[in-house]
């Protein structure tokens, strides 16, 4: 059976916004890739050395098809990622994440409805006066979380984006979905926890942790009906039935739509495409950081153990002792790289990232070492200063061995 392809406009369009006069050189294009698979292969491997067009599309295609497209639409959303030759401007990446959302959204609309779901996504978005000047604090509670959480899954019920798998009510009786009829025993099963469901009768009552794993189970769950072989009930004006779903598609919607309020929810989260919670960083800057590629080194002998190390600091509920690992992970990367690190750190530059993570009860354990410091603030000092750290080792790094290669 042919793998299914991206069709060949979008392929042509994706390699020359992002592979051609502006867009990543060769080893930024695999390391951006290895984020999303072990499988990539490094650009330094490779002999002779393919064009950065080649390289690009060779990567976007080893991924399943759904997957390309959640890569292209997160490159089109990354607006402070540095490349070499420049991101496209945010004009060309808007129409181009236009046309892959067509590919999840099929549905032919004229150009008045066109106009209209353009006015309603910068509603959408829009901030008010009282927001916008400040006088308002944007920030939510949990009880005010909690009501758009409600009023954002009963907007999606009503839309049949959980009939696939919950069913749906007909003036003929209740039609069960794939879950089957016990969606509350379901539930249970799912996420080890009773009084959850039916929402709209047990949301008040939740916890914060009980909210986010709802959240997270609704990703699961969720899917875009659509109008293939759909029919009309007429009796009682009961309404439609649907029989096809996109799953991909109702998923970009709903991270869409939760994310405007997660963001501004206690600290700040995310929901991103693989359904995960995690928690932002504490500015901006520190965001970029987390977003960024991580260089691949020796065909991910590195970049993964780092990957795994910056998954355990972010996610929702971290405890202070999984902090401590990963900040301990990334430190043991850096030793891993020390040989390597001496030819591009000084002396002194080198025997302070090992001090701080030896003295401070990161790694060794004796007497001497440090462990009354407020571990909350420096917890997060140490893991941004390793990770920024590794981010410029290894791209130094990379850069002198392409020289060596060059040279020889």
């Amino acid at each position: 059976m042919n793998k299914k392809r991206l069709p060949l406009k979008i392929r042509r369009n994706a390699s020359a916004l992002f592979a051609g006069e502006t867009g990543m050189s060769g080893p930024e294009t695999t390391d951006f890739f290895a984020e999303y698979g072990d499988h990539i292969r490094g650009y330094w491997d490779l002999n002779p050395k393919p064009g950065r067009r080649t390289i690009f599309e060779n990567c976007l295609e080893s991924f399943p098809y759904d997957e390309q497209i959640k890569i292209l639409l997160n490159l089109c959303e990354m607006d402070n990622f540095k490349c070499k030759y420049g991101l496209p401007i945010k004009e060309e990446r808007g129409k181009f994440k236009n046309e892959l959302l067509k590919l999840s959204f099929p549905k032919k609309i004229n150009k008045e409805e066109d106009k209209s779901e353009s006015i309603k996504k910068e509603s959408q978005d829009r901030k008010y006066y009282s927001v916008r000047t400040g006088k308002v604090d944007s920030a939510l509670d949990l009880d005010s979380f909690k009501e758009v959480f409600q009023d954002i899954y009963e907007d999606f019920c009503l839309r049949g984006y959980f009939d696939e798998h919950f069913g749906y009510n007909c003036v003929d009786g209740k039609i069960p979905g794939k879950v089957g009829s016990n969606v509350e025993g379901y539930v249970l099963r799912k996420l080890r926890k009773n009084n959850l469901w039916p929402i709209l009768e047990k949301y008040k009552s939740y916890l914060e942790v009980d909210l986010f794993d709802m959240i997270e189970f609704l990703f699961d769950h969720i899917s875009r009906p659509l109008e293939k072989d759909a029919y009309y009930h007429s009796y009682n004006d009961c309404g439609f039935h649907y029989k096809n779903f996109d799953s991909l598609s109702g998923q970009i919607e709903f991270v869409n739509e939760i994310n405007q309020f997660l963001k501004d929810y206690g600290g700040g989260y995310k929901l991103n495409l693989n359904g995960e919670i995690f928690c932002l960083a504490e500015n901006p800057e520190m965001q970029k950081l987390i977003d960024a590629p991580i260089p691949q080194y020796k065909k991910g002998e590195v970049d993964q153990r780092i990957k795994e190390a910056v998954r355990k600091f972010q996610k929702y509920g971290s405890t202070l002792t999984e902090r401590r690992e990963a900040i301990r992970a990334l430190a043991d990367c850096l030793e891993y790289l020390r040989p390597k690190t001496k030819t591009v750190l000084t002396n002194k530059d080198e025997d302070d990232l090992f001090n701080i993570a030896n003295n401070f009860g990161i790694r060794h354990h004796n007497d001497r070492q440090k462990t009354n410091y407020d571990k909350n603030i420096w917890l997060s000092w140490m893991f941004y200063f390793y990770l920024a750290t590794l981010h410029v080792c290894l791209r130094l790094i990379n850069k002198q061995n392409s020289k060596n290669v060059s040279q020889s």
